[in-house]
């Protein structure tokens, strides 16, 4: 979600229209295999989709659900909320 966000936000800031987003991994000083162009309908439908997403989740904190809904598997043990959470489920190795 973060990468076709930042697109968006590229976008506005430059109005020009992005043709492409990645990672860069900075280890191994690489762009990453993901790409924006590759999602199905391309950058503006990644940027599309994500905007979706990031407006149902701003909907839903000013409504007050903010349930956590534990992976598969257990939650990770760093999770900060992992001491009070009623959801929390230790991870199962």
């Amino acid at each position: 979600m973060q990468l076709p966000l930042y697109a968006l936000a590229a976008e506005q800031a430059l109005r020009a229209e992005v043709a492409s987003g990645f990672y860069w991994h900075i280890g191994s000083a690489r762009p990453s295999s993901l790409r924006l162009e590759k999602y199905e309908g391309g950058v503006p439908c990644a940027i599309e989709t994500a905007l979706g997403y990031a407006m149902d989740v701003v909907a839903a904190v000013r409504a007050g659900q903010f349930a956590p809904t534990p992976t598969d598997g257990g939650c990770p043990t760093f999770c900060p909320a992992a001491p009070f959470c009623e959801f929390y489920e230790a991870k199962a190795w």
